[in-house]
C-alpha cells in the first residue's frame, strides 16, 4: 500500500472527511475533492491498483487531499477498515464512488452514520 500525501502535516483530527473510493478513473473524484477542500474538508482517495509516477505527477498537490494506492486484492479490506475507522471517530461526511455496484455496497456500510454515499461520473 502506498500513501501519497499532498499537503502539510497529518490528517487533521477535527476536519470532516470525505472518503473517495476510486476504481475506474480519478478525474471526477479529483474534481469533487477540490470542491470539498475549498469548503474546509479533508479528502482521502483510496485508489484500486498502483498509481504510476506520471499519474501522480498530474495530480497537483493540494492541502488536505490524500491519496492511498492499494493493490487490487487489498482494496476492499483497506476501504472497509478506513471507512469503519472514520465512522467510529464520527468524521466521515460522505463516501464518493465511481461504480454503481460499489454504491450499493457502500450504502449498507454508512447506514449507521450520518454520511451519505455519492456516485461521481467522468
Amino acid at each position: 500500500m502506498t500513501v501519497l500525501k499532498n499537503g502539510p502535516g497529518p490528517i487533521s483530527r477535527r476536519r470532516p472527511v470525505v472518503l473517495s473510493l476510486v476504481e475506474r478513473g480519478w478525474r471526477a473524484a479529483r474534481e469533487c475533492s477540490l470542491d470539498v477542500q475549498h469548503q474546509g474538508g479533508c479528502v482521502i482517495h483510496v485508489v484500486k491498483g498502483r498509481l504510476s509516477r506520471a499519474v501522480h505527477a498530474m495530480i497537483a498537490p493540494k492541502p488536505h487531499i490524500y491519496i492511498v494506492s492499494v493493490p487490487r486484492k487489498l482494496f476492499w479490506a483497506a476501504a472497509w477498515a478506513l471507512c469503519g475507522w472514520l465512522m467510529l471517530t464520527a468524521r466521515l461526511r460522505s463516501v464518493l464512488v465511481d461504480n454503481e455496484r460499489t454504491l450499493r455496497r457502500v450504502r449498507r456500510w454508512v447506514r449507521l452514520s450520518r454520511a451519505s454515499p455519492v456516485l461521481v461520473r467522468e
